[in-house]
């Protein structure tokens, strides 16, 4: 399904599975976001948001099977192309997938109306830090930004000559757009949804040391980086002259 966003962290060693699962609910109660629900109102969604959750971390064992490592990783894509029930329940799920008892697959499935990849690996290294913290039984871990007040300081910007400012500037700048980078070659599927799928692509350490780097030296992001690549790949085998990359901010310090 389309906007499924998430990753399969391969923990190798033992693991303790209950401080993991209270590591998970520690950070979820930690940012609202975790707890946000979608209703409909007069045609229109609405968030609200729990107060608090405790929830299970389902296990699959796949240890005892001929070839478990394949097994599990067959289990985590089936799991991550599930949609969710944007009317019913929470926008994210977590498992614990096992091929061995020294081999853990931590899988992460998040609508993207929740987060994205740059989220993705913020969540990961706080679930991580809650972790070793409730290992050394030091639960005083710091409390999250506040998505709540995220949403009011937005809504002060909508309102502000700011945002006027802004709006007319790019209204000027973009009067007339370039070509997309994709048409469809099928107009039957403009109004269908689309399944989606992964490509897995593994980088070397080193060059994408090397890739980090650049990005760093010339004030912006991989992500960034990577994004200009593709676009700009696209681009030349569309022989457009022109490129126009738009990066979502909102909800990111």
């Amino acid at each position: 399904p389309i906007y499924n966003i998430g990753l399969a962290w391969k923990i190798s060693g033992p693991l303790d599975r209950s401080l993991l699962q209270r590591a998970i609910n520690s950070v979820a109660n930690r940012h609202e976001s975790f707890r946000m629900l979608l209703s409909a109102h007069d045609e229109l969604a609405r968030q609200s948001y729990l107060k608090h959750i405790n929830l299970a971390l389902p296990v699959h064992d796949f240890s005892g099977q001929p070839d478990a490592d394949q097994a599990a990783r067959h289990h985590m894509h089936q799991a991550f192309s599930q949609p969710f029930d944007l009317k019913d329940g929470l926008l994210w799920e977590s498992q614990l997938v096992i091929s061995s008892p020294d081999c853990h697959y931590w899988l992460l499935r998040h609508h993207h109306l929740m987060t994205d990849g740059f989220g993705l690996a913020l969540i990961v290294h706080a679930v991580a830090d809650a972790y070793n913290a409730l290992a050394s039984e030091n639960e005083a871990l710091a409390d999250g930004a506040s998505y709540i007040d995220f949403i009011a300081e937005d809504q002060e910007y909508l309102t502000s000559p700011r945002f006027e400012r802004d709006r007319e500037y790019w209204y000027q700048r973009y009067q007339k757009l370039p070509d997309p980078l994709f048409t469809l070659k099928n107009r039957e599927n403009e109004e269908k949804v689309l399944p989606s799928g992964q490509i897995d692509w593994v980088v070397p350490r080193a060059h994408w040391n090397r890739l980090n780097q650049f990005a760093i030296d010339h004030g912006y992001s991989i992500m960034h980086l990577i994004m200009t690549g593709i676009a700009a790949c696209y681009a030349r085998l569309n022989q457009n002259d022109q490129i126009i990359i738009g990066d979502q901010i909102a909800g990111r310090t």
